[in-house]
């Protein structure tokens, strides 16, 4: 169950009836800030309620006269710090927007409401706002995320907010699901694992961290796809995502979507790594080869009924799958010695990746490693592409051009190891 974490500002009352109220429901917990003081300063101790927190409802309150309150501001700054901005609602009561500062205009007021206490008992009026906060959480289940590329983009962020809850809800599942995707860029594959290992989640996201924890494990156990995986990593791997696969539906439809692609192209993965083995039998050979086909061509319909459905969004995630899975059936086809599948799923590998490279250039400039990241991986499927090319005078050019990006990143490469060198020489010298 997941708490609120109730903010209030002269007001302490009608924070008291929101939470008999949220109490009532059964579906959260209501932490009140405040209350009897348990440590020396009552600030710490609210500063505890906010860790304790998943949620945020701020009512504020401010009387004719008297400023907006300081403690309920600074309440505000820490909880921005810890808690994803769409887990955090800011409720006026009798004021506008345009009374606050303007950092916080706009977008971060939930609610603007009146509030007659001549008229109206306080008890209703919780009602009321539990009843706008259930209804803004269903509608933003049923939507889902606008573009679920910005976890990636924003991992670091996602990450950090992540390991401060002291468990896994609903409400991390993006996180969870397109964590995986992120920690493979930014190498926190082992430490993803870890965390998932020692945190506690509720049952209704269960499915979610297995899917995970059985994700990473394919990348760490095959030492990020270069050892084959033995017989119990991949029945731990069947058995965890045949269960996955039959599971009831409860997110979003597109978080539900993309969890099905990814569920399908880890298995499709798993399945080509454990056929790398070389003591498996021509029954084994003959049943992963088929699993494996058919999990990975699953994806490509997966991925066009997504393009169907919500074609408005996420088209840079869809390029991200369109060229995994690309370059995972061209590696099949490739083992299974089908050259002219091979060649035919390696071009829509590169042109994917090739999409995907500049969308990723044009929407997210600030981030300079994923860019440089994305890109690379295009040149790898570029420079494979070159040995079928038909035309001498393309194939010629486009091996010029990767050479030269080449030298510009070992040049990189070997200035970051120069320094890396320099700085090892330092610190042994200061031993010394």
């Amino acid at each position: 169950m997941d708490n609120i974490f109730i903010g209030w500002s002269g007001n302490q009352s009608l924070a008291k009836a929101l939470g008999e109220e949220i109490n009532r429901s059964r579906s959260y917990k209501a932490i009140v800030g405040g209350g009897t003081p348990t440590n020396m300063y009552i600030g710490a101790q609210v500063i505890d309620q906010i860790k304790e927190s998943d949620y945020a409802l701020l009512l504020m309150e401010k009387k004719e006269g008297e400023a907006i309150s300081a403690n309920l501001m600074f309440e505000f700054g820490y909880i921005l710090a810890k808690m994803p901005v769409n887990r955090i609602f800011l409720v006026l009561i009798n004021m506008e927007s345009t009374e606050l500062a303007s950092d916080i205009q706009g977008t971060w007021v939930f609610k603007t409401k009146n509030f007659d206490r001549n008229e109206r008992n306080e008890a209703d009026f919780a009602h009321e706002l539990y009843a706008d906060f259930v209804e803004f959480e269903q509608n933003r289940m049923l939507v889902g995320q606008s573009n679920y590329f910005d976890y990636i983009d924003q991992w670091e962020k996602c990450f950090s907010d992540l390991k401060t809850d002291s468990r896994i809800s609903t409400n991390d599942s993006e996180y969870i699901i397109l964590g995986c995707l992120a920690a493979y860029y930014y190498n926190d594959y082992k430490e993803l694992h870890d965390h998932l290992n020692a945190i506690k989640y509720d049952e209704a996201v269960s499915n979610i961290v297995y899917f995970a924890k059985a994700y990473i494990s394919i990348f760490l156990n095959s030492g990020n796809m270069r050892y084959p995986l033995n017989d119990d990593q991949m029945m731990t791997c069947k058995d965890t995502f045949e269960s996955i696969l039959e599971r009831e539906h409860t997110l979003s439809p597109k978080l539900d979507r993309i969890l099905d692609i990814l569920v399908h192209d880890a298995y499709g993965l798993a399945s080509m790594l454990y056929l790398r083995n070389e003591d498996i039998d021509e029954d084994e050979r003959e049943y992963f080869e088929s699993l494996c086909e058919t999990h990975c061509l699953e994806v490509f319909n997966l991925i066009g009924e997504y393009r169907e459905q919500f074609s408005d969004d996420n088209k840079v995630l869809m390029n991200l799958f369109d060229a995994y899975i690309c370059n995972d059936l061209a590696k099949f086809y490739q083992n299974r010695s089908e050259e002219d599948k091979h060649v035919q799923f390696l071009e829509r590998s590169v042109k994917s990746r090739k999409e995907l490279f500049k969308s990723v250039q044009l929407l997210y400039p600030q981030n300079r490693f994923l860019i440089e990241k994305i890109e690379q991986e295009y040149n790898i499927a570029l420079a494979d592409q070159c040995r079928y090319m038909k035309d001498a005078v393309l194939k010629k050019m486009t091996v010029k051009k990767i050479k030269k990006r080449l030298d510009e990143w070992v040049n990189n490469y070997n200035s970051m190891r120069s320094m890396l060198e320099r700085i090892e020489v330092n610190l042994k010298a200061t031993d010394e």
